[in-house]
């Protein structure tokens, strides 16, 4: 795991958004645990990454990357197999 600092300019180059979300896993107890951060980088390229961060021993660290495409597609088709 990558330690982010957010007072350190390389990695404060982000030109994209912040999200902070519950972390809401499979064991259910999202209210147990402190919330993640997704750093979208670079809005308006191609890559569409979020670096992932997530708390632990007591501070933000990086767990890695995720397309954000792939969340988009996850999330329509959970939407279309409830209607189904």
């Amino acid at each position: 795991m990558e330690e982010v600092s957010l007072t350190n300019e390389d990695d404060t180059m982000f030109s994209g958004e912040i999200e902070i979300l519950p972390q809401y896993q499979n064991d259910g107890k999202y209210y147990s645990v402190p919330y993640e951060v997704f750093l979208s980088e670079y809005l308006f390229s191609a890559s569409a990454e979020a670096t992932v961060l997530r708390y632990v021993n007591g501070r933000y660290v990086s767990v890695g990357k995720i397309d954000q495409r792939d969340v988009g597609n996850f999330i329509n088709k959970n939407l279309s197999d409830q209607k189904n």
